[in-house]
């Protein structure tokens, strides 16, 4: 059976397009859209030739598009399609394809929003929340904080964590169409987090951490930080590693505050909180004896280096957010002969490696703990996945022996040859333990 594209599924495509910044080809999909009856597609694609948006500036075009958009938006508002009433009205404010009429512009607003009030009452939360945020504005429809917020509580009722309860407890914070009361805010946004949106643990422990609306608790927001944190808000985290950092509510730990810093700016969101200051304890140097355990300069040697008459090298690519001990075991022998430091976001060289079968095993994690030799914090024990062999041979031609050379990067890259195989760590204990001593 064929697929058929609705003209709301390629208007969509289009906009996916616009986000990858490919506005040529979304116009393609717009122009389909347009002829399959999407007014959207056709005002939208007005306005790129109107303003030359990946498409050659045409005036001509673009009121042939406006003058089709007004027409479908009008088929559209007769039956009741909420949205066309606002797009069509927007055109009679600013006259494309159609006279400018304010008077007809602000029946249309009423129109939309009188049926987007139906829809709501019917149990659209979304309509609820988005309707409310118009309000809040002003936008499209006169400024009114004490109608968003009770928008704002019909969408929080039905379930709509960030748009309808985390605006309602802004509300509640500010006191924007309702009696101000930071314990109300508090109870809307951990709402909210409970509903799924853990941005409203961060937003009620702000209100503690700041002081400014309710009585400062820095243990309490650290409590709703670490929370948030957990359910993988990033500003959470950098909030969080703030307090460690400082020792407000929670004991002064730098290793965790890194270690919050870290999960902030590693983040999927890539709103990379906390990368600033994972940087800056990152820079600190021996020089600050309380910030001085967190690292071994780059590249040190952690163990007696052994059979050095080879000729053979392996570079090690660090490009975690994690500091790395590495392990160059020989196979045969079950001997570790190498083992060396690798910081975050460095690389190292291990040289004169002698012919031999070898695993790369490596550790890594936060705050670097001499006495203990391990991570103090998220500690990690992996195995490169391919074994490395060394083999030395004289060239014929120049009567040089030739050294093999290999690099081996700990995080996982594009079109890379192999896997880092994750171990437990009584695993990675037995196969360090050869007898050798430092």
């Amino acid at each position: 059976m064929a697929l058929r594209f609705t003209p709301a599924t390629i208007s969509k495509r289009a906009n996916i397009l616009d986000g990858e910044h490919h506005y040529n080809l979304g116009g393609i999909f717009r122009k389909l859209a347009c002829i399959r009856g999407s007014g959207e597609s056709c005002d939208a694609l007005a306005e790129m030739y109107e303003n030359g948006k990946g498409i050659e500036r045409d005036q001509a075009s673009a009121r042939e598009l406006y003058l089709r958009a007004a027409a479908l938006y009008t088929r559209d508002c007769a039956h009741g399609s909420a949205n066309t009433c606002r797009a069509l009205a927007s055109l009679f404010k600013d006259g494309k394809g159609v006279e400018k009429d304010a008077s007809r512009a602000g029946e249309l607003y009423a129109q939309w929003a009188e049926l987007d009030s139906t829809a709501c009452d019917a149990g659209n939360g979304k309509v609820c929340a988005d309707l409310g945020t118009s309000y809040s504005v002003g936008s499209d429809v006169p400024q009114n904080y004490v109608k968003a917020a009770e928008l704002y509580t019909k969408a929080c009722n039905l379930g709509q964590a960030y748009s309808g309860c985390l605006n309602l407890g802004t509300a509640y914070k500010f006191g924007w169409g309702v009696s101000q009361s930071a314990e109300k805010a508090v109870e809307l946004y951990i709402k909210g987090c409970n509903l799924g949106e853990p941005f409203g643990c961060t937003e009620a422990g702000e209100i503690f951490d700041l002081g400014e609306y309710a009585t400062q608790d820095y243990a309490r927001a650290a409590a709703l930080y670490s929370r948030a944190c957990d359910a993988g808000d990033d500003l959470g985290c950098d909030n969080l590693g703030d307090l460690y950092r400082d020792g407000n509510g929670v004991p002064h730990d730098a290793v965790k505050a890194k270690y919050y810093y870290s999960k902030s700016c590693s983040s999927s969101t890539n709103l990379h909180f906390g990368c600033d200051e994972l940087k800056k304890l990152q820079a600190l140097t021996p020089e600050n004896p309380a910030q001085s355990a967190f690292s071994l300069p780059n590249g040190t040697e952690m163990r007696k280096r052994r059979h050095l008459n080879g000729r053979g090298q392996l570079t090690v690519e660090n490009g975690s957010l994690d500091d790395a001990v590495v392990h160059l075991v020989n196979l045969n022998t079950g001997e570790t002969i190498r083992t060396f430091y690798v910081k975050t976001d460095n690389t190292f060289t291990e040289r004169q490696i002698e012919p031999g079968l070898y695993g790369v095993f490596f550790t890594t994690g936060i705050g670097w703990n001499v006495a203990l030799k391990t991570f103090s914090l998220n500690p990690s024990y992996s195995h490169f996945g391919k074994n490395l062999e060394y083999t030395e041979r004289i060239d014929q031609d120049g009567g040089r022996v030739e050294k093999i050379t290999y690099k081996v990067s700990l995080q996982p890259v594009q079109d890379g040859n192999a896997e880092i195989e994750s171990l437990d760590k009584d695993s990675f204990d037995k196969m360090m333990n050869d007898g050798t001593t430092d």
